[in-house]
């Protein structure tokens, strides 16, 4: 395999591999880079028992990586309890009322249930703007945007 994933030859073994290598390069991005944005941000992040995420511009590919961010837990040993708030204009759900946004809580493996470990989901569907302005908001931790349109090449323009 070459470094952009690609056959090097068209051994059907490497083709398994590579698939393997690009589904789980897919499934773990978006975790391993909020754990990098993280200790970036925050001091002695592997000792904070709380977390609070903010995924902006959630879509298909960033719900579909939740079950990952359980992962969080196991890379930070002493997190206890992890709220991700997805909000976008892509978001799907029920409408954006006070009943409607009570975290949903996630089953988390049998040694973080165990040990405490609780993870909770909230979702808001529309701008990231206007959902600082409602009654949902709390301020991350962190605060983050996947696939928003934006890149290096575009920026140096």
């Amino acid at each position: 395999m070459n470094r952009d994933l690609k056959y090097l030859s068209n051994d059907p073994r490497e083709r398994e591999f590579v698939e393997i290598t690009r589904c789980a390069t897919n499934m773990m991005a978006i975790q391993l880079t909020l754990i990098a944005a993280l200790e970036a941000i925050i001091p002695n992040v592997s000792t904070r028992s709380s977390i609070k995420l903010h995924i902006i511009g959630a879509a298909a590919v960033e719900f579909n990586s939740i079950p990952a961010f359980k992962e969080l837990s196991h890379l930070l040993p002493s997190l206890v309890v992890l709220h991700l708030s997805f909000v976008g204009l892509n978001v799907r759900g029920p409408t954006n009322d006070p009943e409607s946004h009570s975290p949903h809580t996630r089953q988390c493996c049998t040694m973080c249930t165990k040990m405490g470990r609780t993870i909770s989901i909230t979702s808001w569907r529309g701008p990231y703007h206007a959902y600082l302005e409602t009654e949902f908001y709390k301020t991350p931790d962190l605060a983050a945007a996947f696939h928003s349109g934006f890149s290096v090449n575009q920026q140096s323009d």
